[in-house]
């Protein structure tokens, strides 16, 4: 896929993170969400990193005018809060955000047609203080050829 940012899975967690971003509700709860390469040092929690995808080209879009991909980005979501009331919260809004029937902006033409969520869980890092909440998200996206 030829895009501004060299995937559709770039393309779509680049629109995904500004939706977020954007969210009165997401920045309630979060200090950001950040690529999970790239926190800043020092960063405040609670925040969200977006990293982790796969990305698998769908070549039967039932016409030779478009080729689709489909992709999963896991975000997670990480606090130090007693118990998993603001992962869970972070994510929740993430969730409600994300699949709220509006479609992504896409750089580059492409169409997105579609997002659900795989399921969340929460966890405690080995640290035994801080809470960790993972959540994974399919994106469809097709673009015209």
């Amino acid at each position: 896929m030829s895009t501004a940012i060299g995937t559709a899975t770039g393309t779509v967690q680049a629109a995904a993170v500004t939706k977020i971003r954007a969210s009165a509700q997401f920045t309630a709860l979060s200090q950001g969400i950040f690529d999970q390469a790239a926190v800043p040092v020092g960063q405040a929690l609670p925040y969200c990193t977006i990293g982790d995808a796969v990305e698998t080209p769908i070549n039967a879009m039932g016409t030779v005018l478009a080729r689709g991909y489909e992709c999963i980005t896991t975000i997670h979501a990480w606090s130090q809060s007693r118990g998993f009331k603001t992962v869970q919260a972070m994510i929740g809004a993430i969730t409600v955000i994300l699949t709220d029937r509006q479609p992504l902006v896409l750089a580059g033409g492409q169409i997105h047609t579609g997002t659900w969520s795989l399921g969340s869980t929460a966890v405690e890092d080995p640290d035994g203080v801080t809470q960790h909440g993972i959540a994974r998200y399919v994106f469809r996206v097709y673009e015209n050829l």
